[in-house]
């Protein structure tokens, strides 16, 4: 009895030694490895703190009649200026319905952005959109006391080219603290058409937020695209191959740039 309790006793410890020395082995990172978490780091600390949550409430009316829809509405978007304002995807904010059901009339009210740990909010109103591009713009109805931290998409930086990773950061959701989380895809093609856009190899990254390079660095916002109504039912409608009529990509920075310019270019021309 004495010699089985020693054999079972001296497997036990062979085991909890050999478990040990995995574990221990488990947990030393490679020098890419860490690397890859001080670019995750860089990223976060780049973006963080221009990211902002935007609430509203969204009215559809149907083409084919009845009682319109009323729907509560949370997405994600980013504050690009000191004053407030917010870029986002126009698909988020009730545009997606217009060009999947021909007719469809959205309206957005109560606008709400949440910034940082804020739940009430701050009233914002819509400057413009742009429905071939998948972008929307919001300003602040009262411009902030302090100047806000915002992401800067006007700057010069190198334009991804396929094959490389591109990021991106967001938040989990309220019963996971809304705790960030940094996301990473790869460009896999160029297209041309309908417009100069980056297809990206998978949907992990979230559309309306910006994507960026190792660095943090603005290089596009990552949108839908897709035909409006009339030319999706040529396709085959939804029910059709999701790769001709549906995809994901990023709109290149320069592009985004270019079309933020002309919307404020409206809220100038108001004041």
């Amino acid at each position: 009895m004495k010699l089985r309790m020693s054999t079972i006793s001296c497997a036990a410890a062979v085991s909890a030694c050999l478990a040990c020395g995995f574990t221990a082995s488990a947990q030393i990172a490679t020098d890419e490895e860490r690397a890859r978490g001080e670019q995750y780091q860089a990223i976060t600390e780049a973006t963080l703190d221009s990211l902002v949550r935007v609430k509203c409430v969204m009215t559809m009316e149907s083409p084919w009649g009845g009682e319109p829809e009323e729907h509560e509405m949370e997405m994600s978007g980013t504050i690009i200026s000191e004053d407030g304002n917010v870029l986002l995807a126009n698909s988020m904010m009730g545009g997606l319905y217009g060009r999947m059901y021909g007719g469809a009339q959205t309206t957005i009210r109560d606008i709400k952005v949440l910034i940082g740990d804020d739940t009430e909010g701050l009233d914002a109103t819509i400057v413009a959109r742009d429905s071939d591009r998948d972008l929307c713009w919001l300003t602040l109805d009262e411009k902030p006391a302090e100047p806000l931290k915002f992401l800067d998409i006007s700057a010069d930086t190198e334009r991804p080219i396929p094959g490389q990773s591109v990021f991106q950061l967001t938040r989990l959701g309220e019963f996971f603290a809304r705790a960030p989380v940094v996301n990473e895809a790869h460009i896999s093609a160029e297209l041309s058409t309908p417009r100069d856009l980056l297809y990206i190899s998978t949907n992990s990254l979230e559309v309306g937020l910006p994507a960026v390079d190792r660095t943090g660095a603005f290089v596009g916002l990552v949108i839908t695209q897709m035909p409006d109504s009339d030319e999706l039912e040529a396709t085959g409608g939804m029910g059709g191959s999701w790769s001709e009529s549906y995809i994901w990509a990023v709109l290149p920075a320069e592009e985004v740039a270019k079309a933020t310019a002309d919307a404020m270019s409206l809220l100038e021309d108001e004041e």
